[in-house]
């Protein structure tokens, strides 16, 4: 596996927000695969004591491999990007984010062939399990606007959203359950406006769109 660094690195004095965004253009789910989706390892590090890192090797557009870790632990921790996600995808590099905290990283990505949204908590430790979201709403997808410091997805009849940095939860239910598929998912839910303070959302219920909204409280 060749490792080519790339990708901007940002240091932040709490956290550490990197993020490998595209140019300021619309993206909806068919635009999620580009000719050039680059061959690079996709890698983001901090420069703080920690040194902190996730580094994602590519082969054919493709994700290979990921690693991670930093300077506390003893041995990285490293896995086959189809043993992390559940099966082979492929990425473009403009539709992948990679946010380093202090004892672990959040990894956001659209898949390309789908635009099917993915989020993957990664602790800087050798104990604590794997977080995975497969039917993530990802602000790479223009009609999802979700807070930078927050990550969200649905079971099909609700929305959960969480704080990066700290954990903190909260939720909002659509009223039912609905027939959702995770890789055409702007077909159920049009749209998504989330932050710390209040989810809104346009969901097809019963063949009828309706927008559906709620204070929240972060806990």
């Amino acid at each position: 596996m060749n490792i080519v660094r790339s990708l901007v690195v940002i240091t932040l004095s709490v956290i550490i927000l990197v993020a490998c965004k595209s140019k300021e253009k619309p993206a909806t789910p068919s635009t999620f695969c580009q000719p050039d989706c680059g061959m690079d390892t996709i890698r983001v590090n901090d420069e703080n004591k920690n040194k902190a890192f996730v580094s994602i090797t590519m082969q054919n557009c493709e994700a290979d491999s990921i690693t991670w870790g930093n300077r506390k632990m003893a041995t990285y921790r490293q896995l086959l990007f189809a043993e992390l996600v559940g099966k082979y995808v492929k990425l473009n590099k403009d539709y992948v984010r990679i946010h380093l905290f202090d004892d672990h990283a959040w990894l956001q990505f659209n898949e390309c062939d789908k635009g099917q949204g993915y989020i993957v908590k990664l602790p800087f430790n050798k104990t604590e399990n794997i977080s995975r979201k497969n039917s993530a709403f990802n602000p790479m997808y223009t009609n999802y606007k979700v807070d930078e410091g927050m990550v969200a997805y649905t079971d099909r009849g609700n929305i959960f959203v969480e704080d990066m940095a700290t954990g903190k939860k909260a939720m909002m239910t659509f009223g039912v359950q609905t027939d959702m598929e995770y890789d055409n998912m702007p077909a159920t839910v049009e749209s998504v406006e989330i932050t710390p303070t209040h989810i809104k959302a346009k969901v097809l219920i019963e063949k009828e769109w309706k927008d559906i909204e709620k204070d929240i409280t972060l806990e």
